[in-house]
């Protein structure tokens, strides 16, 4: 973890109210970035630095991916290329693959696609299955990068773009063919509870990056817990940006 002085080299809206931003080391290449970790952002104006999954990466180059939601995203748009921005990177655990991990499904739900979309450049040599849902054809997002990796499936809520329906359910239809040995998946709580149920019935190995608020970053601040479960039964506490935010489904409390 470090912190870095970056030039904005683009900051772009790629589909409805949803924008890309890369952003470029000033002092050399970054540090090594892994699939799945964050890094938080400053914003003129704001006291508290922003988190944002790291959606592509390499030398002196990183992006991001952000949702205008409220005021400290709305603001981000205005950022023009050759502004300095301060970022601290790479924060969070990230996805791991095991070597027996060679067929890889990637279930994303919206801006939970984000975190998703370097897996396969983090790990070249798997066999990659991709299932992206969105709400509509103008919120579809980010499905070039997936297609140059993966086999890919996109499916809208209304069946605007793509097969009509969910990810999940289109994940199931194809099951038998596909055969996973692993599921990698993030994006809005009702999805994540479909597919830890779906997990748990054909008992497929499954991790869940886990999209919560936050304050520090470093796990001082304790805004971002999430509830997971103990071996004894019990329920407790863990904090998103340092014990996470990837976690096995298993032990998640959705």
């Amino acid at each position: 973890m470090k912190d870095y002085l970056t030039e904005v080299v683009s900051n772009k809206e790629i589909a409805k109210n949803i924008y890309e931003m890369t952003l470029k080391n000033t002092e050399g290449e970054f540090e090594k970035i892994h699939c799945g970790q964050f890094l938080h952002l400053e914003i003129p104006g704001f006291l508290l630095r922003r988190p944002f999954g790291i959606y592509k990466f390499g030398g002196k180059e990183i992006s991001i991916s952000y949702a205008v939601l409220g005021k400290g995203t709305e603001e981000m748009t205005a950022i023009e290329s050759g502004e300095n921005i301060k970022v601290t990177l790479p924060l969070g655990n990230g996805f791991r693959l095991g070597e027996k991990h060679k067929k890889v499904v990637l279930l994303g739900g919206g801006m939970g696609c984000v975190p998703l979309a370097y897996v396969p450049e983090s790990y070249p040599d798997r066999k990659y299955y991709a299932f992206l849902g969105f709400s509509e054809k103008s919120r579809v997002a980010f499905v070039d990068e997936f297609e140059r990796r993966c086999e890919t499936v996109v499916c809208t809520d209304d069946g605007s773009f793509g097969v009509k329906g969910f990810p999940v359910r289109e994940l199931e239809n194809r099951l038998s063919e596909i055969k996973p040995d692993v599921i990698l998946t993030c994006g809005p709580h009702p999805m994540l509870k479909s597919v830890q149920a779906f997990a748990a019935n054909y008992e497929i190995p499954t991790y869940a990056s886990m999209e919560e608020r936050m304050g520090c970053g470093v796990g001082a601040c304790l805004v971002c817990a999430c509830r997971t479960k103990q071996k004894d039964g019990s329920i407790a506490s863990r904090r998103v940006c340092a014990d996470g935010p990837v976690f096995k489904m298993e032990e998640l409390e959705l």
